[in-house]
């Protein structure tokens, strides 16, 4: 018993254990420094006013631009419109002549646009119906383990993403049945569908007026997305090359004349179309909605008041579902075309702001905010009373130097108060 009773003392005269509770880390217990914004009159009626000032400079300066802007447009097929100008397809040869009458001098440089009714290159079969690896170059013709035999599937690059106009079946001489798969290049919805018609501006004088394609399309596409092979595997690899007309297929002179291997065996693409061409780039960046515009040539030098004539071979077709076929001579400001538009939806930001902040002014001069409400609770008085003397089992037979824990409390402790608040009173019933 008197072993137990030192055990248990010299355990009484330790230091308390660590406790076992939660950790007391700020950001475990979510007592990190907090800020709360208080949005004042003084604040929203400044932040108002600075955004409407902002807002109605920036909408006048876009509509003192978009007032620079000369514009022309001519719809020059209309399949809803018996007496249109050109005819649709190429019915009748479709080449027609439109006279430009411009009554002001269009500064350049001048974008050339022509724009589609009612063809929805949005559509989902159709956006995705394109090979974006076979458009990159990232494709070989054939590796050395390959039958390059209709029916296998190992057949050269199949180019499956190309759902529809991907290949067609050339039968050679001799009697092969099942001939020879020969793979568009590109290929794919979106490829084989590009807008074809042609267009040549001339003055009043006869002399024709120049214009370039390049720059029309985006750097990122012209630079990274779209990159054809190079020559000499055109030469080597294309069984037919440029398609119905060279002159449209935006392939370089080195390569007229040359109109592919016609080996059906040993080159199995025919390459219609160079995908570096910026006019086809624009074409296979997919428009949003079924009316569109296009930028197909730029004119670099003003444009003088006077009469021009614009000759249109008309290939595109887009009778078979109501669409319609024009064009747009313009030139550009630094808020782009003509944007009257956007500066109009500036201004009425703008000056909806302004009215905000008059509002919040007003409000604050006839209302007038008080002071933050504080608080206070009575404080309620709790007095500890002393701890009795714990008693053992060996009381009497321990010594007075040895001390059972804490066993006992002086007086002090016994007269400590702790002060904490109360809540308020409740009414009264």
């Amino acid at each position: 018993a008197f072993r137990r009773a030192r055990r248990g003392a010299r355990v009484g005269g330790m230091s308390e254990s660590k406790p076992k509770g939660p950790s007391n880390n700020q950001y475990l217990q979510q007592k990190g420094k907090m800020r709360q914004l208080v949005y004042t009159t003084r604040c929203v009626t400044a932040t108002l006013l600075t955004v409407g000032v902002a807002f109605i400079a920036t909408g006048a300066v876009a509509l003192s631009f978009a007032a620079q802007v000369v514009q022309y447009k001519f719809m020059y097929f209309d399949a809803a419109n018996q007496n249109t100008t050109c005819m649709d397809g190429s019915a009748q040869g479709g080449l027609c002549t439109v006279a430009i009458t411009l009554s002001t001098t269009i500064p350049g440089p001048v974008y050339f646009y022509y724009s589609l009714d009612g063809f929805h290159q949005n559509h989902r079969r159709f956006v995705k119906d394109k090979d974006d690896n076979q458009l990159a170059g990232l494709f070989d013709a054939q590796a050395a383990d390959q039958d390059p035999a209709l029916g296998t599937s190992s057949s050269f690059n199949a180019h499956g993403s190309c759902t529809f106009q991907n290949s067609y079946v050339v039968t050679p001489p001799g009697g092969r049945k099942e001939g020879y798969t020969v793979y568009y290049y590109p290929c794919g919805l979106v490829a084989r569908s590009v807008f074809n018609d042609t267009f040549t501006i001339k003055d009043a004088a006869g002399a024709t007026v120049p214009w370039t394609s390049q720059g029309v399309a985006w750097r990122s596409n012209a630079d990274q997305k779209y990159k054809s092979k190079d020559e000499a595997w055109l030469r080597q690899n294309c069984y037919r090359l440029g398609g119905q007309n060279f002159d449209m297929s935006g392939f370089g002179e080195s390569l007229r004349g040359f109109q592919g291997t016609g080996d059906a065996v040993n080159s199995r693409y025919d390459c219609w179309q160079n995908v570096e061409d910026e006019n086809f780039n624009v074409w296979m960046r997919a428009a949003t909605g079924y009316s569109f515009w296009k930028l197909h040539k730029i004119i670099n030098q003003d444009l003088q008041a006077g009469t021009y004539q614009l000759q249109i071979a008309s290939n595109f077709p887009v009778g078979a579902f109501g669409g319609k076929k024009g064009f747009i001579i313009s030139n550009a400001t630094p808020f782009g075309g003509n944007r009257v538009s956007l500066g109009a939806s500036y201004l009425v930001v703008g000056i909806l702001c302004l009215l905000g902040a008059l509002f919040f002014a007003g409000m604050a001069q006839i209302r007038q905010r008080g002071a933050k409400p504080e608080i206070r609770y009575p404080e309620a008085v709790v007095r500890m009373q002393p701890q009795r003397k714990r008693k053992t089992f060996c009381a009497g037979m321990l010594p007075e130097s040895i001390t059972l824990g804490h066993a006992h409390h002086d007086d002090d402790d016994a007269k400590r108060t702790i002060k904490t608040p109360a809540p308020p009173p409740g009414p009264k019933d």
